[in-house]
């Protein structure tokens, strides 16, 4: 799978600053180090707007609106609009929120039990 593949990369490079891989015939980078993440989230972001993995919003709705799997112009207007929401001050005041909903999340799979497959996107919905 597309995880187990990451996941292996991370493993196997975890000295070096990035790596890369084929996911089918596309080559991705895997990015390790936080310093090279934040550079590229902020200073570089105009050279890394389109995402490999895209989902329409009738395909389906709440993946098709996620930040992560938008490309072009639809990704640009949507992380302009959402950065001025993630600055350090604003970032420390939702702490105790988002400390919350996460509580609340881990309550939720705790009363689900030790079921072997399930359906996140409920969860993620709610949280």
């Amino acid at each position: 799978s597309v995880v187990d593949c990451t996941s292996d990369g991370y493993r196997r490079f975890r000295a070096s600053r990035f790596s890369g891989l084929f996911m089918f015939r596309q080559p991705a980078y895997l990015i390790h180090d936080p310093e090279l993440i934040k550079k590229i989230a902020i200073a570089d972001f105009d050279h890394f707007v389109d995402h490999s993995f895209k989902f329409s919003t009738k395909m389906d709705p709440f993946l098709g609106r996620s930040l992560f799997f938008m490309d072009g112009l639809r990704w640009k207007q949507g992380r302009s609009g959402l950065s001025p929401a993630f600055t350090g001050s604003k970032m420390r005041s939702m702490f105790g929120l988002l400390t919350s909903y996460c509580e609340g999340a881990m309550e939720r799979l705790a009363k689900s039990g030790s079921v072997s497959e399930m359906e996140l996107k409920d969860l993620f919905k709610r949280y």
